[in-house]
């Protein structure tokens, strides 16, 4: 009986772990193919938006303005979260705790952010008149340029909480 026994548990076992590795596969699958759509959708719209709408409804210099306007913006968000993606890399796993929601380290990760944002508007606005004389040829950059603090703001952020979401998804994963 105990030879019986010792034989098929192994078995059993194989065959959840099959189970299991099935569900799981099931489910990587239907999360791949909609990122694929996503993807896919998302570079559409990009292409119309790229190849259709702006040369027919802007001008030159509306095109040239957006686009120095994010790759300004851009460069300046790199500076925001101060080090936050990093630190939250290395440093999450030891707050990791669902039931004190991770000790507030959430909101201890906006505070980086946010002061980024404040020393990168202080300086660009102490350093505007510079700003301004480089881009002199373009009278838009100039008298568009208080919309680049909400860019910078907004592409910031998004660093820092994508950060964030990428750890959220290892902790998932790690359930």
């Amino acid at each position: 009986m105990l030879f019986n026994l010792s034989a098929t548990l192994p078995f059993q076992t194989d065959r959840k772990c099959t189970e299991i590795k099935s569900k799981l596969m099931g489910v990587i699958q239907r999360q791949g193919i909609k990122n694929v759509i996503l993807n896919y959708f998302g570079l559409f719209i990009g292409f119309v938006n790229v190849l259709i709408i702006q040369p027919n409804y802007l001008t030159k210099d509306e095109v040239g303005l957006l686009k120095i306007m994010f790759a300004f913006s851009s460069l300046m968000a790199t500076f925001l979260p101060m080090g936050m993606n990093s630190i939250t890399t290395k440093f999450f796993p030891q707050f990791r705790n669902p039931e004190t929601r991770h000790y507030g380290y959430f909101g201890l990760m906006l505070i980086f952010p946010l002061i980024g944002f404040l020393l990168i508007s202080a300086l660009l606005l102490i350093f505007k008149s510079y700003v301004f004389q480089y881009y002199e040829h373009s009278k838009l950059f100039t008298h568009y340029f208080y919309l680049l603090f909400p860019f910078i703001f907004i592409l910031g952020f998004l660093s820092v909480i994508h950060s964030r979401s990428e750890e959220h998804t290892s902790e998932l994963q790690s359930r």
